[in-house]
């Protein structure tokens, strides 16, 4: 019997940078992050890459968590990032705090195309 409860985020990952989508082929990423403290690095909870077997207008993913780790006076964030062939497309520009009370959560985030 494990210790670890995992807990889920369904994000849903939304942009505009083009009305046909995205190539096939691009590298999809999206970490939550404990973003608490000040002047450190952001401590990981979780990540997910996918590699797109298609072209897309978005991008449904899950996190899972370890809720032990959750600190409920801390300050929790999701990062997404999709990049073709080593060269950054999209980015959420805003911080996605979320909130991690053990209930599963729905997200969505808006990416921007980096210019």
């Amino acid at each position: 019997m494990s210790n670890t409860d995992f807990n889920t985020l369904n994000v849903t990952l939304l942009f505009a940078a083009t009305r046909l989508g995205l190539p096939e082929g691009v590298k999809v990423s999206l970490n939550l992050a404990d973003v608490s403290q000040v002047d450190a690095p952001a401590i990981m909870l979780a990540e997910q890459t996918l590699i797109a077997a298609r072209r897309a207008t978005s991008f449904n993913m899950q996190l899972h968590y370890d809720s032990h780790l959750v600190d409920e006076r801390n300050t929790y964030a999701l990062q997404a990032r999709i990049e073709h062939q080593g060269k950054l497309l999209l980015t959420n520009t805003d911080a996605q705090t979320v909130v991690l009370d053990g209930s599963e959560g729905d997200v969505t985030m808006l990416l921007k195309q980096v210019r």
